[in-house]
């Protein structure tokens, strides 16, 4: 299932939400006001306390070597 974030002028809300209800396969539809959008930081957090300490990066030995690695990756010749 996806979910879609759509913003909309408080004017055409009404008729967006009456579009979107004659659809069979829309599931749900919240509303969230401006003031409760929560910031890029605030969402990392969450996403942070959900994942809990999980150590997803326990297995790298030098953090340097592996950044390296990934970089040099980036700068493949894709032109052959």
């Amino acid at each position: 299932m996806a979910i879609l974030r759509v913003s909309v002028d408080d004017e055409h809300e009404e008729a967006l939400r009456n579009v979107l209800n004659q659809l069979p396969y829309i599931k749900a539809i919240e509303k969230e006001s401006e003031s409760q959008t929560d910031s890029t930081l605030e969402r990392i957090k969450q996403i942070q306390a959900r994942l809990g300490n999980k150590e997803l990066f326990k297995d790298i030995e030098d953090p340097s070597e592996w950044q390296r690695q990934i970089r040099s990756e980036w700068e493949r010749d894709f032109d052959r």
